[in-house]
């Protein structure tokens, strides 16, 4: 199966990196989320930009191990449950006071979701610290992050989105 990325958006605000990717699913429509996540564009295209393009510097990578993730591992919300989520989520850093520009985010993701009957979520809080299933050194670094992945209705394009803070 081959992927081509087609846009990224990379934003940090005070509270944390917001990570957006569009990525076009080549050959066919209708593939699944266990078909993503098996290859390799899942670890390197939703990689912020800086980490992909020095690959010699120290940066923190994914959460999630390559080997040891599944489909499983991912909460299927409806799309109207990924927002209930997200503000959830976001509730802490607005009490706060931190810089987080809610309408901004949520516009856009809005915006990315508008075309989808549901999305796959996964949490650093489901996880410990000795779970094969996650990269021990980010583990220890992020403070908060979650994965969002979602496909359009035609499953032509698959959009994910990364908060994090560290």
């Amino acid at each position: 199966m081959d992927y081509n990325l087609k846009e990224q958006i990379f934003e940090i605000f005070e509270a944390g990196v917001i990570n957006y990717c569009v990525i076009d699913i080549l050959k066919g429509s209708r593939y699944r989320l266990s078909d993503f996540i098996e290859s390799k564009s899942f670890f390197e295209d939703i990689l912020p930009r800086v980490v992909k393009e020095n690959p010699q510097e120290d940066y923190l990578r994914n959460l999630v191990n390559p080997e040891n993730i599944s489909v499983e591992d991912f909460k299927i919300l409806s799309r109207e449950g990924v927002y209930d989520y997200v503000k959830k989520y976001f509730q802490p850093f607005i009490e706060c006071n931190k810089d987080i520009d809610v309408p901004k985010l949520f516009g856009r993701f809005s915006d990315l979701t508008s075309d989808t009957l549901e999305a796959y979520i996964l949490d650093k809080k489901w996880f410990t610290m000795n779970d094969i299933r996650i990269n021990e050194r980010e583990y220890m670094c992020f403070d908060d992050y979650l994965l969002i992945l979602w496909f359009n209705k035609s499953r032509t394009q698959l959009f994910s989105l990364t908060i994090y803070n560290d």
